[in-house]
């Protein structure tokens, strides 16, 4: 005698998956989750290339320089902020420190030369690249660049005349964030990372 058992494990299991993927919601939490878990996983891959794309020598300047952010379901940012980095996070070194209260014509005696009979002579120029960083990686001499008697690195502008001149900076990461190596890293690994971790949480609605 032949006897057929019919077993429903399946068929429920099928059922109550159907149940779970009906419901919208429940799909999109899903889909969000994954899309997040993704975007963490972007965000730091994206923050150690910044690193190493800028030269920059801490991994904190790069954090403070960059956000993530949620704005809809599904959709996750990755920003860079503020000014260019500072000038501090490439090794400045400056070959000129002037106290730049002392910068006008008629106070900055103490650094003009003097010629026959005592007398000063022309003012000299600020030095030409008096501060010289690695932005980038590359050393890079900044023109009309000196450092203040506050330790501060600065660079005149051209026909400047009186003032302490503007504070150097270095790579700006709104920039950078989106060329070069940074932007290979992201669209190499980006996809990547969201096919696996939106995969593993729609999986999750399977019993």
């Amino acid at each position: 005698m032949l006897v057929t058992t019919y077993n429903p494990t399946g068929f429920l299991r099928m059922i109550a998956a159907a149940e779970k993927l009906k419901s919208g919601s429940t799909v999109m939490r899903s889909l969000s989750q994954g899309v997040r878990k993704a975007g963490n996983k972007t965000r730091t891959l994206v923050r150690r290339e910044l690193k190493a794309q800028t030269g920059a020598k801490r991994y904190g300047t790069i954090v403070k320089a960059t956000r993530s952010f949620i704005p809809s379901p599904a959709v996750y940012v990755i920003e860079g902020t503020g000014k260019g980095l500072p000038i501090t996070e490439f090794g400045p070194k400056a070959s000129a420190k002037i106290d730049s209260r002392r910068f006008s014509r008629r106070q900055h005696w103490m650094f003009q030369p003097r010629v026959g009979g005592g007398r000063f002579g022309k003012m000299p120029p600020l030095p030409n690249g008096g501060v010289v960083a690695t932005p980038w990686n590359v050393a890079h001499a900044f023109k009309r660049s000196y450092q203040d008697e506050a330790g501060v690195f600065r660079a005149r502008l051209p026909g400047q005349k009186g003032g302490k001149g503007r504070k150097l900076y270095g790579p700006a990461i709104w920039k950078e964030i989106v060329k070069d190596q940074t932007a290979a890293a992201f669209q190499s690994q980006g996809p990547r990372f969201l096919d696996e971790e939106v995969s593993r949480e729609l999986k999750r609605l399977l019993p």
